[in-house]
């Protein structure tokens, strides 16, 4: 495994990248208080960008009515260890149902999520790159939020719109069920964003998600 900067070539060559803006989720570590947790998190935005265009396109529908609040997340990704494949990495992006909050538990309604399995050393190196970040008070406006984004080339692959019950808390038999697989495949680069500086202190993302900026934190390029 190398740390090498993926190359976007012109868009006339097809190279297409997987871009996930999301925000880790926190977990109560020792010695007290909330941490981020580096596992899971929330998605924020998802498409995919190409070549000289770098703004996220071709992203997932949504339906303008949902039968839920605003206290339900649809929308999860999550990082796990995988030494089963011979690439660096695989991604699955399959349905899952969406979380209420408030109620701490699931209903019966679609969203989806994308579980990025990286080879052992590749995920250390992912843990160490987040590190050990406490969460900041909820008036501190300039310490990192635990937002991030990664890119992994892919070719564009379709969601399907979401799908479930019209009064998803409705107790008994899922109307989802079964989850869908949306999409399968390996990869052997993969580079990963804090959106965050080298003080620590959160940066803000502009409309153009496939571009760096000079004020970031250096991202963690792996590859195979």
């Amino acid at each position: 495994m190398t740390t090498t900067p993926l190359i976007l070539p012109d868009a006339a060559e097809g190279r297409w990248l997987l871009v996930v803006v999301g925000r880790l989720d926190g977990t109560s570590l020792p010695p007290k208080g909330l941490f981020f947790e580096p596992v899971r998190g929330y998605i924020d935005d998802i498409g995919f960008c190409s070549g000289l265009d770098r703004a996220l396109a071709q992203r997932p529908p949504r339906q303008e009515i949902v039968p839920y609040d605003h206290m339900c997340s649809d929308r999860f990704f999550s990082f796990r260890p995988d030494e089963s494949g011979s690439s660096l990495g695989s991604v699955e992006v399959k349905e899952a149902l969406v979380y209420d909050q408030y109620m701490r538990g699931d209903i019966d309604f679609t969203g989806f999520r994308v579980t990025v399995s990286l080879r052992e050393q590749a995920y250390q190196a992912y843990l160490s790159h987040v590190g050990l970040m406490r969460q900041p008070e909820l008036r501190d406006r300039e310490s990192w939020d635990g937002r991030l984004l990664f890119r992994i080339p892919s070719r564009p692959f379709a969601f399907p719109m979401p799908r479930g019950n019209s009064d998803p808390w409705t107790f008994g038999k899922r109307v989802v069920d079964p989850l869908q697989v949306i999409a399968r495949f390996a990869f052997d680069e993969i580079e990963i964003q804090l959106l965050r500086d080298d003080r620590g202190r959160r940066v803000t993302m502009g409309e153009a998600a496939c571009d760096g900026d000079p004020g970031w934190q250096a991202p963690l390029r792996l590859r195979a």
